[in-house]
């Protein structure tokens, strides 16, 4: 009786005829599907910034045109960001007043250049929008300030 052990196959002609095209096969097939799937990954996220940004500008847009008074500015520094060139990150209290309603307090946090940081002092009325599906988000209607989405 023979008994043929694995081994045999292996150094057999088969192993070169059957198993060395396999892996070369298996090999491509991998990286085909890693290539894939990483071009599928980069365009999803590139895609979902774009909608994002999209998203922000179109909420900015569609908010109302209100006015506030500065009741406090407290200049920070978000962890991890970094302002534009020649602008600080400032957190402010503002007592909201919108077209209808009661006026409210808000805190919001925009980035502000330098040379727009004196329309911000307390007392001062500047011109704001509110979010039209978050009352508490308010925009600058200001050239030279930013809202800082988080």
């Amino acid at each position: 009786m023979f008994i043929l052990h694995y081994t045999d196959f292996l150094s057999s002609p088969w192993s070169t005829a059957i198993i060395k095209p396999m892996q070369d096969f298996l090999a491509t097939l991998v990286f085909a599907i890693l290539c894939i799937a990483g071009f599928y990954g980069f365009y999803r996220l590139v895609f979902y910034l774009l909608i994002r940004s999209g998203q922000k500008a179109m909420a900015e847009i569609s908010a109302t045109l209100a006015l506030a008074n500065v009741i406090r500015l407290n200049r920070t520094q978000p962890m991890g960001r970094k302002p534009r060139m020649s602008a600080e990150y400032c957190t402010l209290t503002l007592e909201v007043h919108p077209p209808e309603g009661a006026p409210y307090p808000a805190t919001t946090t925009w980035e502000v250049s330098r040379s727009a940081l004196p329309q911000l002092q307390p007392g001062q009325v500047v011109t704001v929008r509110i979010d039209a599906d978050n009352p508490t988000t308010i925009y600058p209607d200001i050239p030279g300030m930013w809202y800082q989405w988080p």
